[in-house]
């Protein structure tokens, strides 16, 4: 097999494939996704990185719908040669079954994301000191006064209103601003 003047990369002859081949799920490594797109598009016809413009985001910047994922379209015979490709991490499966996502699945994300029609919700931004309510998960019900973001950001530190104000963790999610 020869490899590529510029990158020292396997070169590979297009897959040929058509429109009967099944489309994947395909996991790439963390933060790789357009590695593996890149990778994947020298030998397969298909590749759909769904991708969006967050809401404060500069003008060209988008990031992935489904962040650790793409979908390819590929014949099995290149099964290996995908999943062993730069960015990749694995095909995704279910137990035995490799997971094949319907072609009309595809379509419909790629014709909503091309009108606008799958809309990025304003993410909610809290303030030491908000009272809040626990909207979803076990503490579902419950009041609070927030306390910080975690470091991760999807996580946040909360002061029940209980007998004394009581610390817990939840998901930025889990909670509607009063």
């Amino acid at each position: 097999m020869a490899t590529s003047a510029v990158s020292n990369l396997p070169e590979y002859a297009p897959c040929g494939s058509s429109a009967r081949d099944p489309w994947y799920l395909v996991q790439s490594k963390p933060c790789q996704e357009m590695r593996a797109e890149q990778t994947l598009t020298r030998f397969c016809s298909d590749v759909f990185v769904p991708r969006y413009a967050p809401i404060k985001a500069k003008p060209l910047q988008r990031k992935p719908f489904f962040p650790g994922y793409l979908f390819a379209r590929f014949p099995m015979e290149l099964f290996t040669t995908v999943g062993n490709s730069f960015g990749v991490s694995r095909i995704v499966r279910f137990g035995a079954e490799v997971a094949k996502v319907p072609h009309q699945v595809v379509r419909e994300i790629e014709s909503r994301l091309a009108v606008g029609d799958l809309a990025i919700e304003r993410e909610t931004k809290f303030h030491a000191g908000d009272r809040v309510k626990v909207i979803e998960g076990p503490m579902r019900g419950f009041y609070a006064v927030f306390d910080y973001s975690l470091s991760d950001g999807d996580r946040v530190r909360i002061l029940l209103d209980t007998v004394s104000r009581m610390p817990v963790e939840v998901g930025r999610d889990d909670l509607m601003l009063l």
